[in-house]
């Protein structure tokens, strides 16, 4: 009963949320027969196929999205897990969204706090200066040739400041607003004339 009661919240929210399918019923099928079918353990592909009195191989081509199926083998098969057909879907959908939803949000944990971050990070410490440098004249607009750059032993007050990440990064907003500073005099001084 709690399964159901889920089940049906599931399908409506699934519905409000996504009015426009964009799983095909095959997609969702599929990942949520590899779900279950991967709570179940070793040899419950073949414990499957007996119960709804196909051979393995058939099932496995279902699971990997050879052949879709019928209709008929599909809800044998939602049965099988105590399903109807139409609960299967809704759980290979919720499933997809889930697993879209992790990968966006991966991203999003390794997106960089500033373009070039990750170099810097790889570059060893007495080097992170000048690129931290390099990057914020680049991100301000300057064309880099316009401004010369020390080497490392002119940054060597700098090295401790750069060897975490908050560092770097507050590091670089420190630079870049000075150095969108300079670029809006430049800017000024050229409208002017």
């Amino acid at each position: 009963m709690i399964v159901e009661n889920f089940l049906i919240t599931e399908k409506i929210n699934h519905m409000i949320k996504n009015p426009v399918d964009k799983y095909t019923p095959e997609e969702k099928f599929r990942t949520a027969l590899n779900h279950l079918l991967s709570k179940q353990g070793r040899g419950a592909l073949s414990r499957l196929a007996e119960a709804v009195g196909r051979k393995p191989a058939q099932i496995s081509h279902i699971k990997e999205g050879i052949r879709p199926g019928d209709e008929k083998l599909k809800q044998k098969i939602a049965n099988y897990f105590g399903m109807t057909y139409e609960e299967f879907l809704i759980l290979g959908a919720t499933l997809l969204e889930a697993e879209e939803k992790a990968k966006e949000m991966s991203k999003e944990l390794l997106k960089e706090p500033f373009p070039g971050f990750n170099e810097v990070m790889e570059l060893p410490l007495k080097e992170r200066y000048i690129k931290i440098e390099k990057l914020a004249v680049e991100h301000a607009g300057i064309p880099a040739e316009l401004v010369t750059f020390h080497d490392e032993r002119f940054a060597a007050d700098k090295i401790p400041l750069l060897e975490t990440e908050e560092q770097i990064v507050e590091y670089y907003k420190e630079r870049l607003q000075f150095w969108q500073k300079k670029a809006d005099k430049i800017r000024k001084i050229l409208e002017e004339e």
